[in-house]
């Protein structure tokens, strides 16, 4: 069972700015960020998320369901090469999600004015 998770207010941020290019569902627009912080999970420094946390929104449980769950978890078992117990999966979880975030707000900012953001976010 995943323990709450959060935001902070610039991920926030970077999520609605995300939200409105990509006009999508929010559960989706963090499914996505998800998806990217696992995709460049060796860039992802766990100490250093845990020491800059800063909680502003929570991320509504109800937005991973339990079958999306099971598969982020082994793909993040598979990164780790281990299993971890559910306390610190919520962590690598909740920073992964904001790992992806950071990616997604960058890609975002750097793309030309002719550039799907969509394409962007899947080349890499």
């Amino acid at each position: 069972m995943i323990k709450r998770m959060y935001l902070s207010k610039d991920k926030k941020e970077i999520l609605e700015k995300i939200l409105n290019e990509l006009e999508i569902e929010r559960a989706f627009c963090i499914k996505i960020a998800l998806a990217k912080g696992i995709e460049n999970f060796k860039a992802f420094d766990i100490a250093t998320f845990k020491s800059n946390r800063v909680n502003h929104w929570e991320i509504p449980k109800s937005i991973i369901s339990n079958e999306e769950l099971l598969l982020f978890q082994h793909l993040i078992f598979n990164e780790l090469s281990k299993s971890i117990p559910d306390d610190e999966l919520s962590i690598y979880l909740n920073g992964l999600i904001d790992h992806g975030l950071s990616i997604l707000g960058k890609k975002s900012a750097e793309k030309n004015s002719l550039e799907d953001f969509r394409i962007s976010i899947l080349s890499d």
